[in-house]
């Protein structure tokens, strides 16, 4: 017979929980020339079929020269693929006697099977890596010693050639990509902790290194001898961290420094300065020698190199840092799940030192805990809990608790850096040091700082300037002698802090302001454009009107008041020349006019408080977040309001009536009206402004009920609406608009 031109010898099929018969339409000779594949879709995992014991199949007089029915004893589900395949044997079945004629048929059966062996090869040809029609070179892959532990990567010339990852982007994520693993347990590590395991893993991280691979550390408990130095590229990866720092119970794989330690670090690098493939220490916990002391000075050195990731680490006992990473350059470092405690030892220290300390830029850190020695501290404040040192800049800090050190957070460096909900609680002396500008604090706060019995500390203490603070939160407990929530040193100039709150605070200064702009609900600051004199108002009782100099405001100068729940008396007028502050009876006024500062001037206000309105004038003033919340206040603007993203709403009034009902548009916008047990007839009291107005109407559990409407209502062609008559569902809509004499109808919506 003649083959026909077949591409693919394959056929899938898509089963759907009912049909069981498959039509298999390629043509072949025998039963057994065909394979059935079923593939779960969700895992990829492909399973062969048996024949007979999982299918059938079946063709007229068993002639299969047009395919044939295949049907499964089972059924399967749209979650899996049905894949048949005819695989014929690579053999040659025809045997030829020398001299004898050769039959037509068993020359052309031959050519057949030749042609359908050959559809077998074009489709498994359709399922491999192919190099397109025009490249002329030979693309022959390196031998199997040249790309061991390699990645397929190709020259100049396309050519395939065997490489090392190189991590040479932030994009290579090295926490992810662990390449080939080398377990200490297969070197003779002792997961006990009774034996040295350092020179297990000096074996492992040599293949590790030269492989460009990972070394692994089992579950268990590994003593190490001497220090643990790693090359570039190789990364270290334990089993888990323990649950809790220090403990017996092994949930994990426990690094701790045996007696008679030798080096100052349990891990650093090999190499220091010649580091650009980047490291990873994952999954462990990494011990000093013992609680109280010793000679091991950090648990984790990084130094002059790029690239790192230190993830689900707990880190415990070491004189120094229980993490320590320098390097000058844009590194890009990521920090995940750490946990470091009692680091930092010893009586005295020569420099400020860090529980995580970090000289490097463009690192990111997700849920970090860390805290110093506790029976160490005293008010040097060397002992820190984060200390972002020299070059440190551009850093984002999401989350953490930094706590029990002598101060909780200490920003040097160049900048830029931005923490979002991060907490420093029960320190020694301040709980934020920012002394360099230009970082952003949202959401972040200092609780319960100031442990040591004196009243000089501060819950955030700005020494530099042009920092940004928004929602922050200082707290500290009454038995503290926190002094203030925030305070900026003299000549940090240009800091913000909106939205702050200090509370519970010991003494009476929640701020001081000696040159930042800081806006709490009893205080206020207003600086010259240059920044150089301030207004200080401070809450107290006003005695007399007062007249002070303030610079014209003109744009984009602008006048912002934060806080809560402050209200403005009657007859306050905002001009573009003009402020005037009156308490809340309206008997004195502070007046402010338009000259130049000659100095800072404290002036006290009361706490306002009432049914006061705020007038403003003119097209300069803009207020921020400020609250009017008392039942008759207004606001009067003397041009277009802008609501941007936002509507304005009210409570709409509401009454069932009782046939006879006054509806005082002046109280409200839209009303409710539900009819009682009665026709209604309406009275209307007119507001004071024209407007439009909204009243909507429901049937009771009668229905039918009609309106008798005010004569001032005007409707349209001069007909009344003729209301839903349906009990208890009926529902009419009806828009007016009053012209300050009568009430246009605007629109009905009748049987809503």
């Amino acid at each position: 017979m003649t083959q026909s031109a077949i591409d693919d010898t394959r056929e899938v099929f898509a089963p759907d929980g009912v049909v069981v018969a498959f039509a298999y339409s390629t043509p072949f000779l025998l039963k057994t020339d065909l394979t059935v594949t079923l593939r779960t879709i969700a895992t990829g995992v492909d399973v062969t079929l048996v024949l007979t014991t999982d299918y059938t199949i079946a063709a007229t007089n068993d002639d299969y020269t047009s395919g044939a029915t295949i049907t499964t004893v089972a059924t399967y589900t749209s979650t899996s693929r049905l894949i048949i395949e005819r695989d014929e044997p690579f053999s040659q079945t025809v045997d030829l006697t020398e001299a004898q004629k050769i039959p037509a048929k068993t020359l052309e059966d031959g050519l057949d099977r030749q042609a359908r062996l050959s559809q077998q090869l074009l489709t498994r040809d359709l399922r491999t890596l192919r190099f397109p029609v025009g490249d002329l070179s030979a693309n022959v892959l390196p031998n199997s010693v040249d790309r061991a532990s390699k990645i397929l990567s190709f020259d100049s010339a396309g050519q395939p050639v065997a490489a090392t990852l190189v991590a040479g982007t932030p994009e290579v994520d090295f926490d992810l990509t662990y390449g080939k693993e080398f377990w200490i347990d297969d070197e003779g590590a002792d997961k006990t902790g009774v034996l040295d395991s350092q020179p297990a893993f000096v074996l492992a991280e040599a293949k590790a290194a030269v492989a460009g691979g990972t070394v692994r550390i089992g579950v268990g408990k590994y003593g190490m001898l001497g220090e643990c130095l790693v090359s570039d590229g190789v990364k270290v990866r334990g089993s888990g961290r323990m649950d809790q720092t220090g403990t017996d119970t092994i949930l994990g794989t426990d690094v701790f420094a045996l007696d008679s330690f030798v080096g100052t670090r349990m891990f650093a690098q090999k190499n220091v300065g010649t580091n650009e493939k980047g490291l990873a220490f994952e999954d462990m916990t990494v011990r000093g020698d013992k609680p109280g002391g010793g000679n091991i000075n950090i648990g984790i050195e990084w130094k002059l190199g790029k690239y790192w990731t230190f993830k689900n680490l707990a880190i415990q006992f070491f004189q120094l840092q229980g993490i320590y990473v320098s390097h000058t350059g844009s590194g890009v470092g990521h920090f995940e799940n750490i946990v470091i405690r009692d680091v930092v030892q010893g009586t005295s220290l020569a420099a400020e030192t860090g529980a995580l300390e970090i000289h490097s830029q463009d690192n990111s850190f997700f849920n970090i805990e860390a805290t110093t020695s506790s029976t160490d501290l005293d008010e040097a404040g060397k002992r820190i809990a984060l200390l972002l040192g020299a070059s440190s800049a551009e850093n984002f800090i999401f989350g953490g608790q930094f706590e029990a050190s002598e101060v909780g957070i200490v920003v040097r460096g160049v900048g830029g850096n931005k923490f979002l909900g991060t907490r420093s609680d029960l320190n020694f002396t301040d709980g934020w040091q920012i002394r360099v500008g230009g970082n952003t604090l949202s959401g972040c706060e200092s609780l319960s700082n100031g442990q040591k019995t004196d009243d000089t500390y501060t819950g955030f203490h700005l020494f530099a300037q042009n920092n940004l603070l928004v929602a922050c939160l200082d707290r500290s407990q009454q038995s503290n002698k926190i002094k203030y929530g925030f305070r900026d040193a003299s000549g940090a100039v240009g800091n913000k802090a909106v939205a702050c709150k200090s509370t519970d605070f010991q003494t009476a200064e929640r701020f001081e302001d000696s040159e930042t702009n800081f806006w709490d609900h009893d205080k206020l600051l207003i600086p010259n454009p240059a920044q150089t004199k301030n207004y200080i108002i401070t809450p107290a009782a006003i005695v007399a009107d007062r007249a002070l100099s303030l610079p014209l405001l003109t744009a984009p100068d602008t006048l912002a008041v934060l806080g809560f729940a402050q209200t403005w008396s009657a007859g306050q007028t905002f001009a573009e020349d003009k402020m005037l502050l009156a308490n809340p009876a309206a008997t004195f006024s502070y007046v402010f006019s338009p000259a130049a500062i000659a100095g800072n001037r404290v002036i006290e206000l009361p706490l306002m408080a009432g049914n006061d309105t705020m007038v403003l004038l003119g097209q300069t003033q803009t207020l921020t977040a400020k609250v009017f919340n008392t039942a008759n206040n207004t606001l009067t603007i003397g041009q277009e309001l802008d609501l941007a993203a936002f509507s304005i709403g009210g409570t709409a009034q509401a009454v069932t009536g009782d046939g006879s009902d006054t509806i005082d548009w002046g109280l409200g916008n839209v009303f409710n009206f539900q009819f009682g047990a009665a026709n209604e007839t309406f009275v209307f009291t007119a507001p004071t402004k024209p407007g439009l107005f909204y009243l909507k109407l429901v049937q009771d559990s009668v229905g039918s009920r009609t309106v008798t409407w005010p004569a001032t209502v005007k409707w349209a062609a001069a007909t009344a609406p003729t209301l839903t008559t349906t009990a208890t569902t009926g529902t009419d809509l009806v828009t007016f608009y009053y012209d300050g004499a009568e009430y246009n109808e605007v629109s009905r919506t009748l049987n809503i």
